[in-house]
């Protein structure tokens, strides 16, 4: 099971490295593979790195159940750009 605010890194061979913001799921990892099955998920170099830290700033203002998830939601997206939160 995947936890909410983290990231998955899949090293792949011949390729570069995979890094994704993963929110909610599950990962099955096999000798032939990998398999992410998530909610949404998005691939460390199509995040919007400035959107992210505002959507986070915003979450941790006002933290409302909803605000809970979208905090998460920001975080993993920041740690998939590799910042430090």
């Amino acid at each position: 099971m995947l936890e909410p605010g983290w990231i998955v890194r899949i090293e792949r061979d011949g390729d570069s490295e995979l890094t994704a913001a993963v929110h909610g799921g599950f990962i099955s990892v096999r000798s032939d593979g990998v398999s992410v099955m998530a909610e949404m998920a998005e691939e460390a170099s199509e995040i919007d790195v400035a959107r992210a830290r505002d959507d986070l700033l915003k979450a941790e203002a006002d933290m409302g159940p909803d605000q809970a998830a979208a905090r998460d939601r920001a975080r993993a997206r920041l740690r998939a750009v590799g910042e430090d939160v």
